[in-house]
């Protein structure tokens, strides 16, 4: 209940200061943008702040109802799309590090039937250099894995468990990176 009750505040704070950016902030800078442009008046600071004064209490009349209302609405719009983010943010956070603990008590629970090490995609560790038939070791794991109940293949791990990387794979690309273009 707490949880829930935290929640609505924070939605509410979002949806507040949202509204309240568009509304005292944007609103007033837009009319004194327009003014400036169909006045033909030569910008200077001080004129900018007099106008801005002007036109901040004329954004609160009755005849700015419909400028003021859809900017208070985009406010509210772009404080939903904000939590939005947050809370997508966050959901890739966690799954980030259940994927790290995942794969660690993965390679603590050493290989089996449904775990296979494999130290590198093409880069052969024992000899110094790229082997393409690597690569076949790897496709032929992934159709073992796919014949049988499934499994995790994770490259850049030696059969003892020690983690290598993909450094030394990355180097044997074209463009030595880790999308390989």
């Amino acid at each position: 209940m707490r949880k829930d009750l935290t929640k609505i505040k924070i939605i509410f704070i979002h949806l507040l200061l949202g509204a309240g950016i568009f509304y005292f902030l944007v609103h007033p800078f837009t009319m004194v943008l327009y003014w400036f442009e169909f006045s033909d008046t030569a910008f200077s600071i001080s004129l900018f702040q007099d106008v801005l004064k002007q036109r901040f209490l004329e954004s609160f009349t009755f005849d700015m109802r419909g400028m003021g209302g859809l900017l208070t609405l985009l406010g509210i719009v772009s404080g939903l799309l904000w939590i939005n983010l947050k809370r997508k943010n966050e959901l890739i956070g966690t799954q980030q590090r259940l994927l790290v603990r995942d794969i660690e008590e993965l390679i603590e629970s050493d290989e089996n039937e449904r775990v296979e090490f494999k130290s590198f995609i093409n880069y052969d560790y024992y000899r110094k250099t790229t082997n393409k038939e690597l690569e076949l070791v790897i496709a032929k794991t992934i159709t073992g894995f796919m014949n049988a109940k499934g499994g995790k293949l994770i490259i850049g791990v030696d059969d003892e468990g020690n983690i290598l990387g993909l450094e030394k794979d990355y180097k044997s690309l074209k463009h030595k990176n880790k999308d390989g273009h």
